[in-house]
C-alpha cells in the first residue's frame, strides 16, 4: 500500500529522477523523468507534483493509487457454469386447417426458424420434420 507522505517526500526531494513515479507504479513516466533529468524540467515538475500530492485528500490519494485493481483474468471458479445439454423442448406445429403456411413446407420453415433460434436441437428438428413429412401432425 502506497503512503501519501512517502510519495510527497519522494516527489519533492527526488522528483527530478522520477523516483516518486516509480513508487506510484507509473514506470513509463518514471523512465521519461530519468531520461530527461539533466534538463531540470523533471525536478520542477516533481516539486509541483509534490505540492499537488500534499494538497490531495487521503481518500482521493487512496482511490487513485491504492484502489484494488480488477484482475486481468477471472479465476476459473468465478465463471458461470453452462449446462452442455439443453432441456428438451416439445414443439407442436399446429395451425388451424386452411391457415396460411399450413402446408408441409410452411411447417418445416417454422421448425427451421425454431432450430435457428436455438429453441430446438438438431435431433428434435429431425424428429419433428419426420412427423410433418409422414403426415402425423
Amino acid at each position: 500500500m502506497k503512503d501519501k507522505t512517502t510519495a510527497t517526500a519522494l516527489s519533492i526531494f527526488l522528483g527530478g529522477l522520477g523516483v516518486h513515479k516509480f513508487y506510484l507504479e507509473q514506470h513509463a513516466t518514471g523512465i521519461a523523468y530519468l531520461a530527461f533529468c539533466w534538463t531540470l524540467v523533471p525536478a520542477v515538475l516533481g516539486v509541483v507534483e509534490g505540492i499537488a500530492l500534499l494538497r490531495m485528500s487521503p481518500e482521493t490519494f487512496y482511490a487513485k493509487y491504492n484502489a484494488p485493481q480488477l484482475p486481468t483474468r477471472l479465476p476459473a471458479d468465478a465463471l458461470p457454469v453452462v449446462p452442455l445439454v439443453q432441456p428438451s423442448v416439445n414443439v407442436v406445429v399446429n395451425n388451424a386447417p386452411g391457415a396460411p403456411g399450413d402446408d408441409v413446407a410452411g411447417r418445416i420453415d417454422r421448425l427451421h426458424a425454431l432450430l435457428e433460434k436455438g429453441a430446438l436441437t438438431q435431433d428434435e428438428f429431425d424428429e419433428q420434420k419426420a412427423k410433418v413429412l409422414a403426415g402425423d401432425e
